[in-house]
């Protein structure tokens, strides 16, 4: 089974005892939700042990490393021989902290031009850490408060919404000691380009920001403006059945949530992952309202799609608009709810902008 998750927490001084209590029982914690998880605890935090984890080749997946430990500008710590040792560093987070996402409670490691900042100019997804000296204390409800981030980011939410929920967690304990003040003031959370809506399990995506770069034969996911902060994503309900509606639904990761883009004069034939079928408006029609479809593909003018900026500020919101019809891709109402995709006359709502991420 591949390791989705590290945990690394030293045990050699009376600092680390504290930290390293924090992440007691969180791997049995994480092992319970699905995930497979490494710890590597007192001496087994060594330079060598977080090395042979983050170099696991790339068929397998590495999704998040947690430190519980010492940290300073340009380093987090491990142990060695019984003694504080340096275990990602200036020197090898280029080669190690690629595609990953990281949190570290540990002292200073996302201070400006540290280590965090560091990783994320070498294509690290996330770091969440503090900018300066952190405290802590052997204190369930101050565990539970640390465990808010992973608990939220393991649960499926965005970076956003884990920061989130630590920096209310800390919030709402903020009269029980001045630790939670204390540290609230100095989280922060990094992210490589435009990912802070990244989930866990979105793997190696890539924010699509201009139709151009859009490449042939490649995974992507197609999410709606108005509830990318839900994770909706374009979905075939019934991937097996030739005509399924297609509505929008929670990412699972899923193959019927992932679509390839292949181009003909200028527009896209939308091809589904699970099926091979194509993006299709009901019965050729070009009212407002038809239902779009996951039909067998024909080369029709109902299947081919016109994909182009939402707004003349050219941001990473598209619109997809059938050649056939001129009408969008439209989510009715602007619902929250997992509702069938229709085509409708185009109106600047984020109902009808869809941003893209490129999976593979």
């Amino acid at each position: 089974m591949a390791v989705d998750i590290l945990i690394i927490r030293n045990n050699c001084d009376p600092a680390t005892a504290v930290s390293n209590w924090l992440g007691e029982g969180l791997k049995d914690h994480l092992v319970e939700k699905g995930y497979s998880v490494k710890d590597l605890n007192g001496p087994d935090a060594s330079r060598q042990n977080v090395e042979n984890w983050l170099n696991i080749s790339d068929s397998k997946t590495k999704k998040l490393v947690i430190g519980f430990d010492h940290g300073n500008n340009d380093n987090f710590f491990g142990e060695f021989d019984g003694q504080v040792s340096p275990v990602i560093d200036q020197l090898n987070v280029a080669r190690l902290g690629k595609r990953i996402h990281v949190y570290t409670f540990a002292c200073s490691t996302n201070i400006d031009q540290g280590l965090g900042q560091s990783a994320i100019n070498n294509k690290c997804y996330s770091w969440l850490g503090y900018t300066n000296v952190i405290w802590g204390m052997q204190d369930e409800t101050f565990k539970q408060c640390i465990w808010s981030y992973i608990d939220a980011f393991t649960d499926g939410k965005t970076l956003n919404e884990a920061e989130r929920a630590l920096r209310e967690s800390y919030q709402r304990n903020i009269n029980r000691h001045p630790t939670y003040r204390h540290n609230l003031d100095l989280l922060r959370l990094r992210t490589f380009e435009n990912r802070a809506n990244m989930t866990i399990n979105m793997g190696r995506c890539e924010l699509i920001t201009d139709p151009n770069k859009i490449e042939i034969g490649h995974n992507y996911i197609i999410m709606p403006l108005v509830t990318s902060d839900l994770k909706k994503v374009l979905t075939i309900k019934e991937p097996n059945i030739n005509g399924s509606h297609v509505c929008q639904s929670i990412w699972r990761n899923a193959d019927e949530q992932k679509w390839r883009f292949f181009l003909d004069d200028e527009c896209y034939f939308i091809r589904s992952a699970s099926n091979n079928r194509c993006l299709d408006v009901e019965g050729k029609s070009s009212s407002s309202r038809a239902n779009i479809l996951s039909y067998d593909c024909n080369g029709d003018s109902n299947q081919k799609w016109k994909i182009t900026h939402a707004d003349d500020i050219r941001n990473s919101a598209f619109k997809i608009e059938s050649k056939h019809s001129g009408k969008v891709l439209d989510v009715p109402n602007s619902s929250t709810d997992d509702v069938d995709i229709i085509q409708f006359g185009w109106n600047k709502g984020a109902n009808q902008q869809w941003i893209i991420y490129q999976l593979d």
